[in-house]
């Protein structure tokens, strides 16, 4: 699992797509911030999964940045990332392998009920 540490504008923003991704948001409806309101309970969910996830990272996630993430992936390092669809182009430029039919799958992260 790719996980990345270091506080980036792309690490920020994986944060944010996934805890839109559990229902949890940054600011309500007041434009206040939603950690202390109702979308508290999801935000901390989305802490604590990002935490859980953190024991499949490779030793030293925490130093990571976005292009480390992406060629652990590429490189067979890692066998699964959370990334932008950035990640075939990669593919194809590094491990052409793995753009054989079969090898990578890829899925959509889901939408809240809500709409987000």
């Amino acid at each position: 699992m790719y996980l990345v540490g270091l506080s980036t504008w792309h690490n920020q923003s994986n944060f944010i797509q996934r805890m839109w991704n559990a229902g949890g948001y940054f600011f309500d409806e007041q434009n206040r911030v939603a950690l202390s309101t109702k979308y508290r309970k999801e935000a901390l969910k989305t802490l604590a999964y990002e935490e859980a996830l953190s024991k499949f990272a490779p030793p030293g996630f925490v130093g990571h940045g976005y292009m480390e993430g992406r060629m652990g992936f590429v490189q067979e390092k890692t066998a699964m990332t959370m990334t932008s669809g950035r990640i075939p182009a990669d593919i194809i430029r590094t491990n052409p392998k793995l753009d054989e039919p079969g090898v990578v799958g890829m899925v959509a992260t889901p939408i809240p009920d809500e709409g987000g």
